[in-house]
């Protein structure tokens, strides 16, 4: 492949090289420049495409939480996104653990009561939003939360499509470890009253 395109770049040029005018050199020279631009653009679009988002209101904080996952189907580069935004501006923090969105998107969303916002992903990726210093930072383990609040989750309307927010009103907490019980029972990590292997939805209706 290589000394193929190294031979059709010393054609293109011996072609640019032996015709007359100003005007069909620039254009000869034009053709290459736009189809590899062309090629560029649509890698970059492929690279950041959303596959999937939602975005809910912070209660009380005039505020919004999105999550979004880019990529999808066994593609290495899928990944999700978690995207605060108040009157003082924007963060954007990428969820280390939400390369296999597509089959774990359930992310809990819990309100402190210090004004923070924790959120819980599956496989213990979890994250502390402060709207005051406008950060999102890892959740440290075993970080105390019996006062938090239960918000909701995002996670899919049905299986593999449309991801929303599900209130807390319409499905009770559960974040899922995607791990066997047995190594589940030995980890330490935080509010393990909301954590189960899985989380089946119907199970979880109020």
């Amino acid at each position: 492949m290589v000394p193929f395109a190294i031979a059709l770049v010393s054609l293109w040029i011996l072609l640019i090289a032996s015709v007359r005018g100003i005007k069909i050199r620039l254009l000869l020279i034009a053709i290459p420049v736009a189809v590899c631009a062309a090629i560029a653009s649509c890698g970059i679009q492929n690279a950041t495409f959303v596959a999937e988002s939602s975005e809910v209101v912070v209660p009380n904080s005039g505020s919004t939480l999105r999550l979004e996952f880019n990529g999808g189907w066994d593609e290495p580069n899928a990944k999700g996104y978690l995207i605060f935004k108040n009157g003082a501006g924007e963060v954007r923090k990428k969820m280390e653990g939400s390369d296999d969105w597509v089959h774990w998107p359930r992310t809990s969303i819990y309100l402190m009561d210090d004004g923070r916002v924790s959120v819980l992903g599956s496989g213990l990726d979890d994250y502390v939003i402060d709207p005051k210093n406008l950060s999102i930072e890892a959740l440290p383990p075993t970080t105390p939360s019996k006062s938090w609040v239960y918000f909701g989750a995002f996670d899919f309307a049905k299986k593999y499509s449309g991801l929303m927010f599900i209130p807390a009103s319409e499905e009770r907490e559960c974040t899922a470890t995607r791990r066997n019980a047995e190594y589940s029972s030995q980890m330490v990590y935080t509010r393990p009253q909301g954590r189960r292997e899985r989380c089946n939805r119907d199970e979880l209706k109020n």
